[in-house]
């Protein structure tokens, strides 16, 4: 099944903003932490693409900074999900993560 999803942004004008106010309220229901207050961060995650091959192309991760040790770090990624990585020194190839 593949889905389309184009944004209107006069459709919004249709939306009370009392319907506005349920629909964000319901979204801080789901437990999803307060992303607002939250550091936007750009992780390499380990992979890369050869798209340019043979040169390769490092990827990376968006999201906002959840938790963090010297250790470790987690992430709410942009399609809300969690991930967990490892702190790494910084190479030639990529910077510290």
């Amino acid at each position: 099944l593949l889905a389309t999803v184009v944004f209107a942004p006069h459709a919004l004008a249709d939306v009370s903003m009392e319907e506005r106010g349920k629909a964000f309220a319901w979204f801080d229901s789901l437990g999803y932490p307060p992303i607002t207050t939250l550091p936007l961060v750009k992780v390499y995650n380990g992979y890369w693409t050869e798209d340019d091959f043979p040169k390769r192309t490092p990827t990376y991760e968006y999201g906002f900074l959840t938790q963090s040790d010297s250790k470790r770090f987690s992430i709410c990624t942009l399609i809300l999900g969690t991930e967990i990585f490892t702190v790494s020194p910084a190479t030639k190839e990529r910077a510290r993560v």
